[in-house]
């Protein structure tokens, strides 16, 4: 298993009715050592207010350069207070699978790092000596990452000379990126999206979509990021932020602040995963496991299609 990185904190946040919720701290992280706990919800970070930011924009502040503190502002039990936090190195798995009944196929990609492309194909390899014959692809709370990671996973799924996805930088040019060999795999797919899918996963899911590669793209609209972005010193002493490169899906497929739209849309419960380990104190870890797919709305409706 390829370990991707990424310098923060190591938390995992949810967002309800406005609040970022901590649902989870990465054991032997700066969350853990600073005495962060699971349902502190997070107000401001560095003093900036969080409860107007979405979560990806939240993430953002919180990561940063290495050594570097972080003072997050959270509520606990009613009271306010500030914890401050060193920024680190952070390894998490860039994926994660497991075979579901009926020949489905579950493989969450977290983010595209180096090497995902071949964590992907690894995973695929082993459900199917296990019987898959269709599969579930997870690109909820993907924020991005290696977009070169990206274009080799859809080359996976798709024939040569598709097209992935293009690029207008700012002089106009435009470059059109296509598969280079053939799909090495033809199965029956389902993604799963939420509004936290941006940037790679967003140029993924519209080259699997676009070339109706997919069955059903199931969930919600995607977050919409396909720039980048520069910082230049301005004649005044101040900086200013100017596109470079703006990302299209197939077609010119419009992705900055349009997303990409499901083809089956589905809103997911309104109970956290925390919320739900709760109710069910005192289960084993398999049938938690259930309980959690029964509460997520969008993985059942992708399993309902792909047993159609």
């Amino acid at each position: 298993m390829y370990h991707g990185k990424y310098v923060g904190i190591g938390v995992e946040l949810q967002e309800k009715d406005g609040n970022k919720i901590i649902t989870g701290i990465m054991k032997g992280t700066p969350a853990e050592e600073s005495g962060l706990k699971e349902n502190d919800i997070i107000t401001k970070v560095n003093n900036i207010n969080v409860k107007d930011k979405n979560l990806t924009d939240t993430v953002k502040e919180i990561k940063g350069k290495e050594n570097t503190d972080v003072v997050i502002t959270i509520i606990r039990n009613g009271k306010e207070q500030d914890i401050k936090v060193g920024r680190k190195e952070i390894q998490i798995d860039s994926t994660t699978h497991k075979l579901l009944k009926n020949g489905i196929g579950y493989l969450d990609i977290k983010s595209f790092s180096e090497n995902s492309d071949k964590d992907v194909e690894k995973a695929i390899e082993e459900m199917q000596k296990e019987g898959m014959t269709k599969l579930i692809l997870d690109l909820r709370y993907n924020g991005g990452g290696d977009v070169k990671s990206a274009k080799k996973i859809a080359n996976l799924f798709l024939d040569k000379d598709k097209e992935i996805y293009s690029t207008i930088n700012a002089k106009g040019f435009k470059k059109i990126v296509y598969t280079e060999t053939n799909a090495k795999y033809n199965f029956d797919i389902v993604i799963l999206t939420n509004k936290y899918s941006a940037s790679a996963s967003e140029l993924l899911t519209a080259a699997l979509k676009e070339n109706k590669r997919v069955k059903e793209v199931v969930g919600e609209t995607t977050y919409g990021k396909g720039v980048i972005q520069g910082v230049y010193p301005s004649s005044t002493g101040g900086a200013l932020k100017a596109t470079i490169e703006e990302y299209f899906g197939p077609g010119e497929l419009k992705l900055n602040k349009k997303g990409v739209e499901p083809t089956i849309k589905v809103e997911q419960t309104k109970k956290t995963r925390k919320e739900v380990l709760e109710e069910n104190k005192g289960k084993t870890e398999e049938e938690l496991q259930e309980i959690l797919m029964k509460y997520d709305l969008q993985l059942q409706k992708a399993i309902e299609v792909l047993q159609q």
